[in-house]
């Protein structure tokens, strides 16, 4: 694993060319440095020496330690080779959650009849008031829109329409001789041509009939359509007002005729909430009483279920860290009455003594990065089919444990692995090393003043010499690469 960013920045890391988000920086007095990419259901962390666990561990979080718990209590358990459902989505959760919806809706709702001063209050009443009354007052309809703007075109456009209609009719009926007139003597010449060529010429006939009646009906048209229009100045003005209205409104209230009813709309109801404040406030306090009674009840549904899922998660965890060398170790979830929120009205603890005479102490003050890390493995070994992001990358997991428990940390991991995941761990250990499927080398070399770190491949006879290396040291003996064939063999 690279790392590619700039200490206390939000980049990426990368396993080969692959990105993963996160954050880094660095911390101790030798200044390490340490990268972190996680969410509530999926947690990375890379660094250099120890942290602190709020660095390296979305497991401390209590939102997301509630988020585990509520995952015991409703996900249901998956088939092999898939994943559950990560949180809950079943009918009590959502029955609260619609009712959490709808009160944050009435606080919001609350706050705004009750926000701002009385004489900020009154203004914007006069004003919501004068604007209500000019668009009112306008009258608006879908006839103030394009037919406003085409009689008005018609209108200031009579005089030359008049001239245009005058010139047609004399075109078409009214000339001598007009176009109806030359069809209408195009009309006997074909009639006598039809005598003589027969059926061919009658056709001739009868579309020169067909266009002369089409001639008639072209100049009655246009000559209705423009004797229609009401070329008064009094028209003229009374449109060219309107028009002027109409554009005034649109600009100041949207740009469309909708865009003002719109508006209209709006205000209206503003106007509405402001003139009658104190009702509508106190008929939201009455909505929020009714609201939170319901919310009560379908928080308590989520708390029990969660104070029983709390309990067997707390005992399989606790066994779960039996087996990776907390023997005498104490664990337990706290629940806790909390504010409503949108996972409902608890919160939740997970609380760790790592040895025996230790004070319990919330996960999310243990100094001990080996410690914590072991404690996420258990949570994830019991938690695992539930995970919808399931990749998890250990460091310094072989802290301070010896080979016994080195294994059953490696068989653990082994066993995540195997259930669909992928684990990741850097160690030194060689108990852990063994169990994993593939190998890689981390090597950190100085070139030109810098700190360049590389990461290999190792497999067959490479992957036997690294855990026999583990095993003795630089000088690699033979006793040392049979115990390490034998330990990757007796593993598979």
């Amino acid at each position: 694993m690279q790392n590619a960013v700039e200490s206390g920045t939000g980049g990426a890391a990368y396993l080969g060319t692959v990105p993963v988000a996160g954050k880094t920086g660095t911390s101790g007095e030798n200044k390490d440095r340490w990268f972190v990419g996680c969410t509530p259901y999926y947690v990375a962390a890379v660094w250099t020496g120890y942290d602190t666990p709020e660095k390296i561990s979305c497991y401390g979080n209590p939102a997301a330690q509630l988020a585990m718990v509520d995952a015991a209590a409703a996900a249901p358990p998956a088939s092999s080779g898939e994943r559950g459902t990560a949180g809950p989505r079943d009918a009590p959760y959502l029955a609260y959650s619609a009712l959490y919806d709808r009160w944050r809706s009435l606080l919001a709702r609350r706050e705004e009849l009750s926000g701002g001063d009385p004489e900020a209050r009154a203004r914007e009443i006069d004003l919501l008031a004068y604007q209500v009354d000019e668009i009112r007052a306008a009258a608006l309809t879908e006839a103030d829109g394009e037919a406003l703007v085409r009689e008005h075109a018609d209108v200031a456009n009579a005089a030359r329409l008049w001239e245009i209609g005058q010139s047609l009719t004399q075109l078409l009926t009214g000339g001598d001789p007009s176009a109806f007139d030359l069809m209408a003597s195009a009309q006997t010449v074909l009639g006598e041509a039809a005598r003589i060529l027969g059926d061919e010429a009658r056709e001739w006939h009868d579309e020169a009939r067909d266009i002369a009646r089409r001639i008639q009906e072209l100049s009655r048209s246009a000559q209705s359509r423009i004797e229609a229009i009401d070329a008064s100045p009094e028209r003229l003005a009374a449109l060219e007002e309107r028009l002027a209205l109409v554009r005034r409104l649109e600009r100041k209230y949207g740009g469309s005729i909708a865009a003002v009813q719109a508006h209209l709309e709006k205000s209206s109801a503003r106007l509405s909430d402001l003139a009658a404040l104190d009702e509508r406030r106190a008929e939201c306090e009455r909505e929020i009483a009714e609201t939170e009674k319901r919310m009560a009840p379908a928080a308590a549904v989520l708390t029990r279920r969660r104070r029983k899922a709390a309990d067997a998660l707390a005992a399989a965890i606790g066994r779960e860290l039996r087996d990776l060398g907390f023997r005498d170790a104490g664990f337990r979830v706290d629940l806790s009455p909390a504010p409503f929120s949108a996972t409902g009205a608890d919160a939740a603890e997970f609380v760790f003594a790592p040895n025996p005479g230790e004070p319990a102490r919330p996960l999310r003050e243990i100094a001990s990065s080996g410690e914590i890390a072991r404690v996420m493995l258990a949570v994830k070994a019991v938690l695992a089919r539930h995970d919808r992001l399931p990749v998890l990358v250990f460091d310094e997991i072989d802290a301070n444990i010896g080979g016994e428990t080195g294994n059953a940390v490696g068989a653990k991991m082994r066993q995540i692995g195997d259930s669909g995941h992928q684990v990741l761990c850097i160690t030194h250990l060689v108990q852990v090393a063994v169990h994993g499927c593939y190998h890689h080398v981390v090597r950190k070399d100085v070139e030109n003043g810098r700190t360049v770190t590389t990461i290999r491949s190792v497999a067959g006879d490479d992957r036997v010499r690294e855990i026999a290396r583990m095993l003795g040291g630089a000088d690699i003996t033979s006793v040392a690469l049979d115990h390490a064939r034998e330990m990757l063999a007796r593993l598979g």
